[in-house]
């Protein structure tokens, strides 16, 4: 697993002052999520860090593991991740995002992809969301707090419930790959403007639409031995470290959060 930069600090490697500067391209959260690793990780080969190895890939035997904490962290360096979010019912509701029409209002997204900041041991746990109303560089167990909500989540029918697919950088670089057909129109035009650059096509990918893949949540999905199983909120929440039970917001609120940022929304159906 390749690690990143350290900051002195021990704080995020971005903050809202670089979001700017990162590649963003709205409803492609996936390829948002990828441009910021390959990003983070050249960085780091810039900053004299050797260069990323190639993944060596997790061994994920079955459904229990999910709930453990997770193997990449064990070492104590900086790492980073990507965080497929949906459901069973490919519907899955979020909380705090720019494209919801009311700040108590979520957004049902078919899936979300964010980035995943990890310290590692006792350090917390960031996470990189172009699409939030919280900071851009906000703790995850306070961006799980405001996004889903636990005085909710005991509402939701099944299919609406978040599963969380955790996915080390090195095998989202290595093997993700999307050829956008999935935000093609029936007639041929785009739901939403695509990015500039060239479709994204892993070293390792096996395709060129991997997407579908990465989305997959049964626990071996196309035999892609690579993608760990999903993992539900509390399962999350324990593999980096937090307590697995989420309490509710009570008095908090966005305000105590909120970094004044705004512009730039994640909308659109993708």
């Amino acid at each position: 697993m390749a690690r990143v930069a350290e900051k002195e600090d021990g704080g995020p490697l971005f903050t809202a002052a670089d979001r700017t500067r990162l590649t963003y391209t709205s409803c492609y959260c996936e390829e948002n999520a990828y441009k910021l690793v390959e990003a983070a990780l050249a960085m780091q080969a810039a900053d004299g860090g050797a260069p990323p190895a190639a993944s060596e890939g997790v061994d994920h035997e079955d459904s229990a593991a999910a709930a453990e904490t997770l193997e990449e962290r064990s070492d104590g360096g900086r790492k980073l991740f990507v965080l497929f979010i949906s459901s069973r019912g490919r519907a899955v509701p979020i909380w705090c995002q720019k494209a919801a029409a009311g700040p108590a209002e979520p957004v049902v997204w078919d899936y979300h992809v964010v980035v995943l900041d990890d310290g590692g041991g006792a350090a917390p746990t960031y996470v990189y969301d172009f699409d939030t109303t919280l900071p851009f560089a906000t703790e995850l167990d306070t961006y799980l707090r405001f996004a889903f909500p636990a005085e909710v989540q005991p509402q939701l029918e099944a299919a609406y419930r978040p599963l969380f697919r955790v996915v080390p950088a090195r095998d989202m670089l290595d093997y993700f790959a999307s050829d956008r057909s999935h935000m093609r129109k029936a007639g041929g035009g785009w739901q939403a403007a695509p990015p500039p650059y060239a479709c994204l096509k892993g070293p390792r990918a096996p395709k060129p639409m991997m997407l579908h893949a990465f989305l997959d949540l049964r626990l071996k999905p196309g035999g892609f031995d690579f993608l760990a199983p999903p993992r539900t909120l509390p399962q999350l929440r324990g593999a980096f470290g937090l307590s697995k039970v989420q309490l509710p917001l009570g008095a908090r609120t966005v305000d105590d959060v909120h970094d004044g940022g705004g512009g730039g929304g994640g909308g659109g159906e993708r």
